[in-house]
């Protein structure tokens, strides 16, 4: 869920890499939401940090809960394994404002599996934070796909980020649809799961590491100025494969460089006088936000492009 997920935000791709140390200056410091920035060690099972906030604290114990649930094979629901436990640590809390948040939270999680407690803007602006709105969704939306295809001006790139790890988590890679288990994507999970598979029996895997993917966002660098032609030719190739209309604006200019004249419109088509120069160019934003959307774009044009691309950074290192 982290690789699809980084094809989102530029927080995404900065996550996914550090986890999976697919990036040479990937540091943890450059991830501000304090519940984001203990995942590296919660994934090395160390817990969270000492330092760590009373909201980090609930949402990796919830983890926790939710994974032994899962490992146990618990009849329940994993809501409700999430449930049970933050109604434990409500009885524990002293401190009044967590207390209180955290009680509006439960509240609000348990509408939702009750069909009330308001529309989804409500219950976002009744309860912010990284903390409250990923378990929000989690009760909100059952499968991972159902998270990739959500959107909402009020959720943040990192309150993303920590609900797709919920959901990853619960629906567990053997149940995710092939849509999302993408060729390059599987070969990674499944050279790790066979890793972990021999060191619980005490081998270790002589199989060479299978590398990271990398999220198609991080191909197309953020600051525009970075950009090279071929990437600007690759994101073109896509919004038009793709019929991403919003994503191409064609830019026209008079030859001498002089005011153009209104245009005559005929037949669908602009007609200006005299000689004009023109050239299609890609609207950036629109584009990164394009490739975050769900479902994601045609498989063959992206190993295409991903082809292109590789073979252009190679071509640039020799």
């Amino acid at each position: 869920m982290l690789y699809h997920g980084a094809n989102r935000s530029e927080l995404g791709v900065e996550v996914f890499q550090l986890i999976t140390e697919s990036a040479p200056n990937a540091d943890c410091t450059s991830i501000q939401d304090p519940i984001l920035a203990e995942l590296p060690n919660w994934l090395n099972g160390g817990g969270v940090s000492e330092h760590s906030n009373t909201p980090a604290r609930l949402y990796w114990g919830a983890m926790d809960a939710l994974v032994a649930a899962q490992e146990e094979k618990h009849s329940s629901q994993p809501v409700d394994a999430v449930l049970e436990y933050l109604d434990a640590q409500l009885s524990q809390l002293t401190d009044e404002k967590y207390r209180s948040r955290l009680e509006r939270l439960i509240a609000d999680m348990r509408g939702f599996l009750g069909l009330g407690g308001g529309t989804i803007t409500e219950l976002f602006e009744r309860n912010k934070g990284s903390l409250s709105r990923p378990l929000l969704l989690f009760c909100l939306r059952e499968h991972c796909v159902n998270l990739l295809e959500f959107s909402h001006p009020l959720l943040s790139d990192a309150e993303y980020l920590l609900a797709g790890i919920l959901f990853g988590v619960r629906d567990g890679w053997l149940r995710l649809p092939c849509l999302i288990r993408n060729q390059a994507l599987s070969a990674y999970v499944m050279y790790h799961m066979s890793n972990v598979a021999h060191l619980k029996q005490g081998d270790v895997l002589s199989l060479p590491e299978t590398p990271s993917p990398q999220p198609l966002r991080s191909l197309f660098p953020y600051e525009t100025d970075e950009w090279h032609k071929n990437q600007t030719n690759a994101a073109l190739e896509i919004a038009k494969g793709s019929k991403w209309r919003d994503c191409i604006e064609m830019i026209v200019a008079s030859a001498d460089g002089s005011p153009l004249d209104e245009p005559k419109q005929e037949n669908g088509k602009f007609i200006f006088p005299g000689e004009t120069t023109s050239t299609i160019e890609i609207r950036h934003q629109a584009f990164l936000n394009r490739i975050g959307e769900w479902p994601p774009i045609d498989a063959e044009l992206e190993s295409k492009i991903r082809v292109s691309l590789n073979s252009k950074i190679i071509e640039a290192l020799n």
